[in-house]
């Protein structure tokens, strides 16, 4: 696939080209209108049954983990386990799914290694962070480092510990198992969980791009959406679409990103476009270049009409796994209120921050990532 954009007086116009076919991306937006079409028609109909297990799935892995659950201001009502705790029952007698950090490794183990690209693997992503003379004396200059946890392992398996006598295993599985857990505190696994959950729900590549970054299978949800309108194949599960003019059904997607005011990379919206239109358009003309590298993604599990509430699940939303509930508006799509932005009333520290908000739901939402089939 190419890209192509041209200036039209001051009308911007983007095109694919897909084999002998383009598609224009901007201008008067009528293919945007032909994709939002494409979406509506789909969310009318009932989920797909594959959408139902990813929803069914991302609750157990909740309830299992114990996670936190935020309501429809955006305040945390329920704080759970979070991803390194040692156990959930503070005793012996416990099961691998009772370890936070367990289920957490779980997650990485999902992206399998014959799936893995270069730079978004987990032997790249997983890395224990540390400082540098930091436990020297107060005069003795600091820099923050990164060491790989593969390499940490391999160095751990082969020290020599025999004057350790009996306590030889015991010491070397506590330095295996602290650095493992020091690496998933230190690493954002949000993407992680979301190739477990998809693991776990039996899709296969090319169906997904399971990483541990979002951006990945973002990217992947809008090439099928311009492959859509030109009838190409349909191989992806996900199709990008507009999450304020499309319906939500459980086994969706719902990603924002963070690269908001405050932060030293700020997402800037093309002129005249939405924030959905802008990013949609700047990936397709950025073919190798994500425009945004920070971002989350929350799966659909449950839409209340009634309430206007639809209820997601994510990873790693404060160290945990979090069921949040967002605000959908009349029209069945996602609101573009999500609560108070004024944190003075009941969180003063945060007032007038950016990033991290003290609004866990106000998050800068550009895409449903809609389910195909």
């Amino acid at each position: 696939m190419s890209a192509m954009f041209f200036v039209l007086g001051s009308v911007i116009s983007f095109s694919v080209v897909l084999g002998s076919q383009t598609v224009a991306l901007g201008g008067d937006f009528t293919q945007f209108d032909d994709l939002s079409k494409r979406c509506k028609a789909t969310d009318k109909t009932p989920s797909f049954e594959t959408g139902k297990e990813i929803a069914r799935i991302a609750i157990a892995e909740h309830k299992e983990f114990d996670g936190n659950r935020v309501d429809h201001t955006g305040r945390m009502i329920y704080f759970g386990h979070s991803e390194s705790e040692s156990d959930q029952q503070g005793g012996r007698n416990v099961s691998r799914k009772d370890i936070p950090w367990q289920k957490v490794l779980t997650y990485w183990e999902a992206i399998d290694s014959t799936e893995r690209s270069a730079g978004h693997s987990p032997e790249d992503a997983l890395k224990t962070s540390f400082y540098q003379n930091v436990l020297a004396s107060p005069d003795t200059p600091i820099a923050a480092d990164k060491v790989k946890l593969e390499k940490l392992l391999n160095v751990i398996a082969g020290i020599g510990l025999s004057t350790m006598g009996e306590d030889e295993p015991r010491i070397r599985a506590a330095l295996q198992q602290s650095v493992i857990r020091s690496s998933i505190s230190d690493v954002p696994w949000s993407a992680a969980f979301i190739s477990a959950t998809m693991r776990q729900a039996k899709l296969t590549r090319p169906q997904f791009a399971f990483s541990p970054a979002h951006v990945i299978y973002i990217r992947q949800a809008i090439k099928q959406s311009v492959t859509d309108l030109t009838s190409g194949p349909a191989n992806a599960f996900y199709r990008a679409c507009d999450p304020q003019n499309t319906t939500p059904r459980v086994g969706d997607l719902y990603c924002y990103h963070r690269h908001v005011e405050g932060t030293s990379d700020v997402y800037t919206v093309r002129s005249g476009f939405t924030l959905f239109r802008s990013l949609f358009a700047d990936f397709v003309v950025n073919e190798h270049v994500n425009p945004i590298s920070r971002s989350h993604c929350d799966i659909v599990v449950k839409v209340d009409d009634a309430s206007k509430k639809v209820h997601v699940i994510g990873g790693n939303v404060q160290n945990s796994v979090t069921e949040k509930i967002l605000n959908i508006s009349e029209q069945r799509a996602l609101s573009t209120s999500q609560g108070t932005k004024d944190c003075a009333s009941y969180n003063p520290d945060k007032q007038g921050s950016d990033e991290p908000n003290c609004n866990l739901n106000n998050q800068k939402w550009f895409v449903l990532l809609q389910a195909r089939m």
